[in-house]
C-alpha cells in the first residue's frame, strides 16, 4: 500500500494564512544581513514565508514585526521597497535558470525553430516588435509568455548567440523549476 505524502504547509507573514510550501516566497537573511528569497534551494536557518502577491509583500513591509518575529532577527537594513527587491532576486535566478536550461538543450530561439517544436514557456525581449509578439503569442498556445526586461542582445547573449526576440523552452526538469519562479514573478508583479 503506497502512502501518500501531503505538502508541507507554511504560514504567511503577510496574511497569516496557511498555505503548501511551493505557493509562497521563502525569505531568509544572508550573511550580509540582506533579505533575500530563496526559491528551490533547501538552505539551512531560519526563515520567514510570504505571498507571492503585491498585497501580502505590502503588508510585510508596511508592518514587518511578523517578519523579525519569524526570522528571531532583525535584518541589517530596513525593509525598504520589499518587492521591488524580491522581484529583483527572483529574475537574478530566472537568468540563472536560463543557464541551466541552456546547458540541459532544453531553449530554442529562431523563428523557424520555435514553431516546430512545442514550447512550454517563451521568454520575450523587451524590445521585440508588436508583429513578432503577436507571432510568437498565436505560437506559444497553452505555454507561458513572459515579456522580459532585457533587449534582444541581451536576451541573446544569455544562450551565447546573437541578438533574439524571444527564447523558447521546451519541457524538462530545469524548464517546470523555470516556470515555477516565473510565475511567482508574475504574482508578485
Amino acid at each position: 500500500m503506497a502512502v501518500s505524502r501531503t505538502e508541507p504547509m507554511r504560514t504567511c507573514v503577510g496574511c497569516r494564512l496557511r498555505q503548501p510550501m511551493s505557493g509562497l516566497l521563502r525569505l531568509q537573511v544572508d550573511s550580509e544581513g540582506v533579505l533575500v528569497p530563496t526559491l528551490g534551494v533547501r538552505a539551512p536557518g531560519r526563515s520567514a514565508w510570504v505571498c507571492p502577491t503585491p498585497k501580502c509583500v505590502g503588508r510585510v513591509q508596511k508592518n514587518p514585526k511578523g517578519l523579525y518575529r519569524a526570522l528571531r532577527r532583525k535584518p541589517a537594513p530596513k525593509v525598504v521597497d520589499l518587492q521591488g527587491r524580491l522581484l529583483a532576486a527572483l529574475w537574478v535566478q530566472v537568468w540563472a535558470r536560463v543557464e541551466h536550461c541552456r546547458r540541459s538543450g532544453l531553449v530554442v530561439s529562431g523563428a523557424q525553430r520555435l514553431s516546430e517544436v512545442e514550447i512550454v514557456v517563451l521568454l520575450v525581449a523587451s524590445d521585440a516588435s508588436l508583429l513578432t509578439q503577436t507571432r510568437l503569442r498565436a505560437q506559444v498556445g497553452q505555454g507561458v509568455w513572459v515579456k522580459t526586461g532585457v533587449d534582444r542582445r541581451a536576451l541573446g547573449a544569455l544562450i551565447g548567440r546573437g541578438p533574439r526576440a524571444a527564447l523558447g523552452f521546451r519541457d524538462g526538469r530545469p524548464v517546470r523549476l523555470l516556470l515555477a519562479i516565473l510565475r511567482q514573478c508574475i504574482a508578485l508583479s
